[in-house]
């Protein structure tokens, strides 16, 4: 049996029993802890077992519909590009003070390189 089968079971035996407890007038917080749902479930759970019955809380079919083929990319023939822009640069900064530095170094951009790092930069 498919994993999706077994798990669809499992919740609907869940839904069932929820509203067999709510039926016997169980509170949310028991509910909760018991069945290991969120709070925020069992409150909508009662809200439409409230309203329309048990048969609301039964299953309303798949959680998602089956892909109807296997995912190809380019299918419509367009193509997935990556492409980066990137500009190399050497910075300039010095050490001492301002009014009389040490070191001095100096920019100088080296220019857009498409695609990847230039190889002119150390």
């Amino acid at each position: 049996m498919r994993k999706g089968v077994v798990r669809r079971a499992v919740r609907q035996k869940l839904r069932m029993e929820a509203a067999e407890r709510f039926r016997q007038g169980d509170e949310n917080p028991v509910l909760t802890h018991d069945l290991r749902v969120s709070a925020r479930s069992v409150q909508s759970r009662r809200r439409a077992w409230s309203q329309n019955g048990p048969g609301a809380l039964a299953a309303k079919g798949p959680a998602s519909l089956p892909l109807l083929r296997r995912y190809e990319p380019s299918v419509r023939g367009g193509r997935k590009h990556k492409a980066r822009e990137t500009e190399d640069a050497i910075v300039g900064a010095f050490t001492g003070s301002p009014a009389a530095p040490r070191t001095l170094l100096r920019l100088v951009l080296i220019g857009m390189v498409p695609g990847r790092a230039s190889a002119r930069a150390r």
